[in-house]
């Protein structure tokens, strides 16, 4: 009888562990993003633990880890290597600061070159959000190494772990993000509105809302919210004697940590909002990418950026508009840290398809985009 020759299983022989695949794995089909499993039922939150990523410092002073090292043939880790190495690592992060307003310039350059494509659109949104994420990922282990092991603690968080915060009070990063984006709306319309924000803890009413995150990168996402908050705020209230506040609201739920920005900037149509999220659409005027570096506003990066930080830890940020009244905004993050992995995309066929498929016409009826403009028709 003929078939499948069958394998030898692999153990390791420490753990017990086993190094064989799966049987059928090759007939599952290949994601283009890595995926968690389901999420776990937790009636209380879990107590906040560092991600998995973030344990290498105990790790490195694991005993058994040298015992394994000198039996393997591996030199442990030399002194002086270690900041040379750190050091590396700084030079390169520094190097790459200019990679996204320099992309953002190419992509205009491609546009007013070869104008509007709906599927080369399609595939630069899925090319970008896929490469930015990647970047993301690779500078939070960038930074987390250097501040680990640079031998230098922050005096004013003295309890983060890297630019992990095991206790993010996420009031407090709002407050900051708003206070950094009243400055800039001060400074260029010369009126800022109020702030106004509203905590509910589910799982502890007495607590603040507070998770484990990175608080860096949800003070990204907030302050871009806030910037364009603001400005669509001032912008339709220019002639009312007082501008109407933005409210926050902070809900800590079993699984998700929600954060929802509300303003009255009179909102977007429906048929705009996905478009918001693209890089290739921007509200603002198109800057030029100077020698010194230019700004992100009106590069259209603003959104898409911060969706993507959302969704590094399986998040999202989503937009919700009432065209004539105003705008919410939400950002929703995991609020266990078990839950909190990374999103990475995965480079494999079912990628590479992506690039190769064809738009096909639509099995509904699609109205023209724009509205059409009434005036031009009158009756006789």
């Amino acid at each position: 009888m003929t078939g499948t020759p069958r394998t030898k299983p692999r153990w390791d022989s420490e753990s017990g562990v086993s190094l064989s695949p799966l049987p059928g794995c090759h007939l599952l089909p290949a994601p283009c993003w890595c995926h968690p499993g389901p999420p776990q039922s937790a009636p209380t939150p879990v107590p906040p633990e560092p991600l998995r990523v973030f344990q290498r410092p105990r790790l490195a002073g694991n005993p058994g880890l040298d015992r394994g090292c000198a039996r393997s043939g591996v030199p442990s880790a030399d002194p002086v290597a270690v900041p040379r190495f750190t050091n590396a690592l700084v030079t390169i992060r520094n190097r790459h600061n200019d990679v996204v307003p320099t992309m953002a310039q190419g992509v205009i350059e491609y546009k007013e070159t070869y104008g509007d494509d709906p599927v080369s659109n399609q595939n630069i949104q899925y090319f970008l959000d896929r490469f930015y994420l990647s970047r993301i990922s690779i500078r939070m282990l960038l930074n987390q190494h250097t501040l680990l092991f640079d031998g230098s603690t922050n005096p004013a968080h003295p309890k983060h772990i890297g630019s992990i915060d095991p206790h993010c009070n996420v009031a407090n990063v709002v407050r900051d993000a708003y206070n950094m984006a009243k400055l800039l709306c001060d400074k260029y319309y010369m009126a800022s509105p109020e702030l106004e924000i509203e905590e509910v803890n589910a799982c502890n009413a007495e607590q603040p809302v507070s998770i484990v995150y990175v608080p860096s990168h949800l003070y990204h996402m907030l302050f871009e919210l806030f910037k364009n908050a603001m400005r669509a705020t001032v912008e339709s209230h220019e002639n009312s004697p007082r501008l109407p506040a933005i409210r926050v609201m902070v809900a800590l739920g079993q699984e998700d940590l929600s954060i929802r920005m509300s303003d009255r900037g009179m909102g977007v149509p429906l048929r705009k909002i996905e478009r918001l999220f693209s890089y290739m659409y921007s509200t603002a005027p198109t800057p030029q990418l100077g020698s010194g570096g230019a700004p992100l506003a009106g590069f259209g990066y603003g959104l898409p950026i911060s969706r993507l930080y959302a969704k590094y830890f399986q998040g999202d940020l989503q937009l919700f508009s009432m065209e004539g009244f105003g705008t919410d905004a939400v950002i929703y993050l995991k609020a266990l840290s078990t839950d909190s992995v990374e999103r990475l995309p995965v480079y494999n066929k079912s990628a590479w398809r992506h690039y190769q498929a064809s738009q096909e016409g639509g099995d509904w009826c699609v109205p023209s985009t724009e509205p059409k403009n009434t005036s031009t028709y009158r009756v006789p």
